[in-house]
């Protein structure tokens, strides 16, 4: 005698249904996910980029690296603006040699930016954005081109965000989605 009973067809067929919703709330969950990160890093990265570039056209700035000295006006006037901008961490001005003009932290003022991103902007490269390590750890930073007004380059303005920043800002995100498919 067989003990070993199948369940009626009707258990069978609710069981698979169960499954099949399951699985497509987790793939449109995921789905919804990822686009929503990928939409996030479009807006950081657009706002990296429009604060990039409106620091490269600071008179200041390219006076400064045109002057060959970096002035305490210049500090004063980039530290208010990573201060006042809330999607900004880092802010580095550096010449042709990638001399940095200005870093949040005067220690690195006079040294060598630890990237090699921007030399694509120094060999003529127009702005774009990258994934980058720096000093202070991994970053997504835009860089952008400072010219002096006859054109000619004179160095590059990197703005960054740290990637833990980064991930503070995402997780609410990614809460909000898990609790939204919370029955």
């Amino acid at each position: 005698m067989n003990t070993g009973r199948k369940a009626p067809i009707r258990t069978q067929i609710f069981g698979l249904n169960l499954l099949v919703i399951a699985v497509t709330v987790l793939l449109a969950l995921g789905a919804t996910l990822l686009l929503t990160l990928r939409q996030e890093q479009r807006v950081l990265d657009r706002n990296l980029m429009n604060s990039a570039q409106v620091v490269a056209r600071v008179p200041m700035v390219a006076r400064d690296l045109a002057q060959g000295a970096p002035t305490p006006e210049l500090w004063d006037f980039l530290d208010a603006s990573t201060a006042q901008i809330s999607d900004i961490d880092v802010i580095v001005v550096a010449d042709l040699q990638s001399v940095q003009y200005y870093y949040p932290d005067r220690a690195y003022i006079g040294r060598a930016y630890a990237g090699s991103v921007q030399d694509r902007i120094l060999s003529g490269e127009g702005p774009f954005t990258s994934d980058d390590t720096g000093v202070s750890g991994a970053e997504r930073c835009a860089y952008a081109p400072v010219k002096g007004e006859d054109g000619a380059l004179l160095g590059v303005v990197m703005v960054g965000v740290y990637m833990r920043s980064v991930a503070q800002d995402i997780l609410p995100t990614v809460l909000s989605l898990l609790l939204a498919a919370a029955p």
